[in-house]
């Protein structure tokens, strides 16, 4: 009786000085479905079920106004705040800090096209300077 006693003292001692498991890693794709899809669309367009009853209307992530806009602190700043005036709302009572960037960095690497800012002004400036004169300012004539 006495054995079986010191084998179960060690048994708990040893549970507890077992190294933890590795944290589960964050699925960012299943977050976006579950949290954000019923507003901005499975393919992150703004194309939702929702989407008429929202106004204004949920964020298009695939536009270019998005790609310069969104950086991963203003996505992030958005998921735990929320954007006044609109149906985002904070998401920081329900999502760990964790989540909220792996959803953040899904969202950029999934929907944002890889445009600059740069990139986006420099090409205003050439079309500025060599097809307004025919194609007008706004492209139109």
């Amino acid at each position: 009786m006495k054995i079986i006693k010191h084998s179960l003292a060690l048994s708990l001692l040893l549970a507890g000085l077992a190294v933890p498991a590795q944290a589960a890693e964050i699925d960012a794709s299943a977050l976006y479905h579950d949290y954000c899809s019923v507003c901005h669309g499975d393919k992150g367009d703004g194309n939702s079920h929702a989407m008429k009853g929202l106004v204004p209307p949920p964020r298009n992530f695939t536009s270019p106004e998005s790609a310069i806009e969104l950086n991963r602190d203003r996505i992030i700043a958005a998921l735990n705040h929320g954007i006044p005036g609109t149906a985002m709302t904070s998401w920081k009572s329900r999502l760990s800090v964790e989540q909220i960037g792996a959803l953040a960095d899904f969202v950029r690497s999934k929907f944002l096209r890889p445009t600059t800012e740069n990139a986006v002004s420099e090409g205003s400036r050439i079309y500025a300077d060599f097809c307004s004169v025919c194609h007008g300012d706004t492209g139109k004539g």
